[in-house]
């Protein structure tokens, strides 16, 4: 049976996680780009000289990139803790559905002795 979407939020069974990851990224990558756009801005508009315009320039690219990659990293680390969290919940649903499969296993080989 499909369950409510309140039910799915209420019991923690579905991990919204993963899915709100990418828009998290999104969001973060207009925030770094709207900062960028700032700092490439601001740099001329001190009326200061066109070395420091540059400087501006220079600076929010580095921003954005280097920003960028802080960022992707961090967002693709969260991922691979969902992904760890799902797999470690896999691995209790197969172990826990073998446990009276090898309790069946002991008994059949004690009556065997």
């Amino acid at each position: 049976m499909m369950k409510t979407l309140f039910e799915r939020l209420w019991t923690f069974d579905t991990l919204f996680g993963p899915r709100l990851v990418r828009w998290v990224y999104l969001a973060g990558l207009i925030a770094l780009g709207l900062t960028s756009l700032y700092w490439m801005f601001s740099g001329f508009s001190t009326g200061a000289s066109f070395t420091s315009g540059l400087g501006g320039i220079l600076l929010g690219v580095v921003i954005f990139v280097a920003g960028g990659i802080v960022w992707r990293f961090t967002c693709e680390f969260t991922l691979v803790l969902f992904q760890i969290h799902e797999r470690i919940s896999r691995l209790v649903e197969l172990a826990e559905r073998a446990e009276p499969y090898e309790a069946e296993l002991e008994l059949n080989a004690e009556r065997q002795r």
